[in-house]
């Protein structure tokens, strides 16, 4: 379920691909995440460079890098985002001082989409002709719209990426200026010294025309490198054969994910909260939400589905006081979840929620006896069978019991999607089969099960015939 809008950048969906990306790193603004290491050979070019990376967007905000080269903000080449969430613009540029521009672009497009993901290309070449001395391209296409678009001077050197003895990082402005750190997924990361081409890291499907990875063959140049992120233990190695290897800061084995751009996993939606008072955060990739004291925000997933069997885990983390109305289930689209009250799945029509502090369950509204209660770090599991119009909550792989959709406003729903309604300092940790360690807030008993499809990293097995909430397991597009 992207957002997308006449003026909004949308994500590349998960198409079938002969070549796969089995994973992707979760970089962490509050957490300061970042990846470095220093140019240390003579680069193979001075005027050129390549960049082609994977991103799918977490709650990221002004100023968070991709790539940069450089030792601080006002002093090095950057590829980053740039503007007031939600309205994030791409910028390119490079500042060799605090009052110099060699070049700047900034894009008109936004980008909105949380659901999926990016393949960002960008290509320096200051010997070619003005315009096409910075080529960028978004899933295949080259942008050509830009707010701000100033190009380097012919056969310009590039002052910092690729350069011997600067700082080349991943998610961050330098090593003097903390900040610009990036909150989302990244995936197969390459850097050239040199030039390549769009078409060398990826091509159009030819059923369905979406733009899709394929494997990069060409050189790297001597400062180039791979991010691949395959090994949790050095999510920094370097796969070029360079052995450029970067240093990791504030990572850990269980920021490697399975969501990737070859299968993109359902996530909260940050372009979609049902409802903010004091405002929601979005953390860890938008698989963990967290909130001030007496604030309250209703949550949805980025996959809605009106057919099939479903299943997805979550724990609730409570920092709040006892009578906080918490809870977390599914809201059906096509229902005005608002007409009843304040409180999202307690008060409202259109949610079927499990009490977190009562054990009961709501139902367009109303409350009645259901199931156990539970806390964190309790791992609790929701099956959603559309086939058969039910939901079945877990409290600890124990089933709680089927919660029918006959009589209520699910009973002629189109789609439905996940929902967490939190309040009062309380975070919920959701894990729609990317990662059983919800972002390490569980660190046992995993039994890191799949679907019957042989998907996903679930902390309990799903039940027979529910599949994971992710681009692999949903139905082929229409063509």
């Amino acid at each position: 379920m992207s957002v997308i809008g006449s003026n909004i950048l949308a994500g590349a969906s998960s198409a079938v691909s002969d070549y796969t990306i089995d994973q992707s790193c979760i970089f962490y603004d509050a957490e300061s995440r970042y990846m470095s290491r220093t140019a240390d050979s003579t680069a193979s070019s001075s005027t050129a460079w390549t960049y082609s990376g994977w991103v799918k967007l977490g709650q990221t905000a002004y100023g968070s890098v991709f790539f940069m080269g450089g030792p601080s903000v006002n002093d090095c080449s950057i590829i980053a985002t740039y503007g007031t969430w939600p309205d994030l613009v791409l910028v390119i540029r490079s500042h060799t001082d605090p009052s110099t521009t060699s070049y700047r672009l900034i894009t008109s497009q936004y980008f909105r989409d949380y659901s999926s993901w990016y393949h960002i290309f960008v290509a320096y070449d200051s010997t070619q002709s003005e315009t096409d001395r910075i080529k960028l391209y978004i899933n295949g296409e080259r942008v050509t719209a830009f707010s701000t678009e100033s190009y380097p001077s012919a056969s310009l050197a590039e002052p910092y990426i690729n350069v011997d003895t600067k700082n080349q990082m991943l998610s961050r402005w330098g090593t003097d200026n903390d900040t610009g750190y990036y909150d989302g997924y990244m995936a197969e990361i390459h850097v050239i010294d040199g030039t390549a081409s769009v078409g060398d890291f990826g091509e159009f499907d030819a059923t369905t025309n979406q733009w899709k990875p394929i494997k990069y063959t060409g050189s790297y140049g001597n400062n180039g490198f791979f991010i691949d992120f395959r090994d949790s233990a050095d999510l920094g190695d370097d796969e070029s054969g360079n052995g450029n290897d970067f240093s990791t800061t504030n990572f850990g084995p269980t920021d490697q994910v399975l969501d990737s751009p070859t299968n993109s996993f359902c996530t909260l939606n940050p372009a979609l909260p049902l409802y903010t008072y004091y405002g929601g955060m979005y953390r860890e990739g938008n698989l963990t939400t967290s909130l001030a004291e007496f604030a309250q925000t209703g949550y949805t997933g980025t996959v809605a589905n009106s057919t099939g069997k479903w299943y997805w885990e979550f724990t609730m983390n409570s920092s709040g006081h006892s009578g906080a109305k918490s809870e977390a289930g599914i809201y059906n689209e096509d229902s005005p979840v608002w007409s009843g009250g304040p409180d999202p799945g307690i008060d409202s029509t259109g949610a079927i929620m499990y009490g977190y502090y009562d054990g009961n369950k709501y139902v367009d509204g109303s409350s009645s006896s259901y199931g156990d209660t539970y806390d964190f770090p309790d791992v609790m599991g929701v099956a959603l069978n559309l086939d058969d119009g039910e939901v079945t909550f877990y409290n600890e792989d124990v089933g709680q019991g089927a919660i029918s959709f006959s009589g209520t406003s699910f009973a002629t729903a189109s789609t439905v999607v996940p929902g967490f309604n939190c309040e009062s300092s309380e975070g919920c940790h959701a894990n729609f089969g990317q990662d059983s360690s919800f972002q390490g807030v569980v660190t046992s008993g995993s039994s890191n099960a799949s679907d019957d499809n042989g998907i996903g990293d679930f902390y309990y097995a799903p039940p027979s015939g529910f599949l994971a909430l992710c681009t692999s397991n949903l139905p082929d597009p229409e063509i």
